[in-house]
């Protein structure tokens, strides 16, 4: 029974959105409560299901994009570095979207941001260089800065 209301007030919903939950509890002879608890199972449900998909369009991008690193890097071993920077450009840009994906560059963005606004020290940009270098495997772990 729950099941079908849910329903008929999906269907209700999609056909008039901006309908009144008050005029779909009229409908269908229930509580204004009621619509109001089952619209919001309704939402919650679909969020879950929408959040579902993403991840699992987020991994068959990231498994495409980590396929197409392996044939890029065996690739470039096969032109034993004659010829190879085509291949080496394009493992690049993948290793870029596959961090696009992964939401690795967001931070960045916000230190970025603000490091012309004054609101980081000297010594808080240069950490942040540090770390940034560091995830880039730039250079090696050096806890002291050098003077």
């Amino acid at each position: 029974m729950k099941a079908k209301r849910q329903s008929d007030v999906a269907r209700i919903l999609s056909e008039n959105p901006y309908m009144k939950h008050s005029e779909i509890a009229a409908i269908l002879k229930v509580s204004q409560t009621t619509i109001s608890k089952d619209v919001n199972e309704i939402n919650r449900t679909l969020h879950n299901e929408t959040m579902i998909m993403t991840f699992i369009h987020r991994n068959r991008l990231l498994e495409e994009i980590r396929r197409k690193k392996r044939l890029c890097s065996e690739r470039l071993a096969e032109s034993r570095g004659m010829k190879g920077t085509r291949w080496l450009e394009e493992w690049t840009k993948l290793v870029e979207k596959e961090c696009k994906i992964l939401g690795i560059y967001s931070p960045d963005k916000r230190i970025i941001a603000h490091i012309d606004t004054g609101k980081f020290s000297k010594e808080e940009r240069d950490a942040a260089v540090r770390a940034a270098l560091l995830v880039e495997d730039v250079i090696d772990v050096d806890p002291e800065p050098r003077n």
